[in-house]
């Protein structure tokens, strides 16, 4: 048997055939789904991925690409600042021991 490689077009009418035949209105299946998993890798996980893992992923071919999906809510900027703050304190109080 013979089998053809998927592209993102005839994934993308596949997808918007199954979504429309359940009244799902999606413009852009594939691009829903890589957002989705993107932003699942970077932030949902149990152990998200680092950003050059996930640009290799999805591969982008420019880190910046990747960036967007590791934009910090005020609250997980807050608890990266405190980590780091501690992480700095521990290394100054063993460094003066």
């Amino acid at each position: 048997m013979k089998w053809n490689r998927l592209t993102g077009i005839t994934l993308n009418n596949k997808l918007r055939k199954y979504f429309n035949a359940k009244n799902i209105e999606l413009r852009n299946c594939c691009h829903a789904l890589r957002h989705s998993f993107a932003m699942f890798y970077a932030h949902y996980c149990s152990k998200p991925v680092r950003m050059e893992i996930l640009q290799q992923l999805l591969r982008h071919a420019s880190i910046e690409s990747t960036q967007c999906y590791y934009h910090l809510t005020h609250e997980e900027l807050h608890e990266l600042t405190k980590e780091v703050s501690l992480e700095i304190e521990y290394i100054f109080h063993k460094d003066n021991e």
